[in-house]
């Protein structure tokens, strides 16, 4: 597809999480129904936990985060993007960024600048 715009790809940057943190950061989700705003249990929580900021509706949680469908649902991906992985390897395109538990959206955020500046 890209080819047809004449287009290809320089970089694929692959965040590389413990299984446990991507377990943790999606089964703690949370959204309002009502406006569609995304809280956290504990990483970006609701002032009045169980409740949205914004409207006072009661928060839920996607059916698929509970913990041992995220699990299944990253074995799955494992699976499929192994090869993707592996073929952008071999053509030196791939950057590996590793992430941790108490990396904040602003740390990982600094962490893909830096490669991208790197390259």
């Amino acid at each position: 597809m890209l080819t047809t715009i004449n287009q290809q790809i320089d970089y694929v940057l692959y965040l590389d999480l413990p299984v446990e943190v991507i377990v943790d950061r999606l089964s703690g989700r949370l959204f309002c129904p009502t406006c569609q705003k995304t809280y956290h249990e504990t990483l970006n929580p609701p002032t009045t936990p169980g409740v949205c900021d914004d409207d006072q509706t009661v928060l839920v949680k996607r059916e698929d985060d509970q913990p041992e469908k995220v699990k299944t649902r990253i074995e799955v991906s494992l699976d499929t993007m192994q090869a993707m992985l592996d073929y952008y390897q071999a053509q030196n395109k791939l950057s590996a960024i590793s992430i941790n538990q108490e990396d904040d959206v602003m740390c990982v955020f600094n962490k893909i600048k830096e490669v991208l500046n790197h390259d």
